[in-house]
């Protein structure tokens, strides 16, 4: 449920990105594949969907950066377990890691 409100606060701004690379779609495109008989779901999927890629990935990637974004610690795949990585955040660890400086 949780995704589900975090992803919609976004929805407005990604409606609005897609209807623009939408529009960019020429209009010949469309009806080109309804002269050789395509139907509405066909040009959606073989003509409209290839066109409008980028902007989905546009929207996917900008979704996803803004969502890590608002994580409350930084995400580090090289973080220990239990372990906040990053920043001042490693600097002022109760624990430090075995080999470093400050450990005995």
């Amino acid at each position: 449920m949780v995704v589900l409100v975090l992803s919609g606060g976004l929805l407005p701004a990604a409606i609005f990105i897609m209807k623009d690379f939408m529009d960019t779609t020429p209009r010949s495109y469309e009806e080109s594949a309804r002269v050789f008989g395509a139907g509405p779901l066909r040009i959606l999927r073989d003509v409209v969907v290839p066109v409008v890629r980028p902007g989905i990935a546009t929207c996917a990637v900008w979704t996803v950066v803004k969502r890590v974004g608002q994580l409350p610690h930084p995400v580090h795949p090289a973080a220990q377990p239990g372990e906040v990585a990053g920043g001042w955040w490693s600097a002022t660890r109760s624990t430090p890691r075995a080999g470093s400086p400050t450990s005995a």
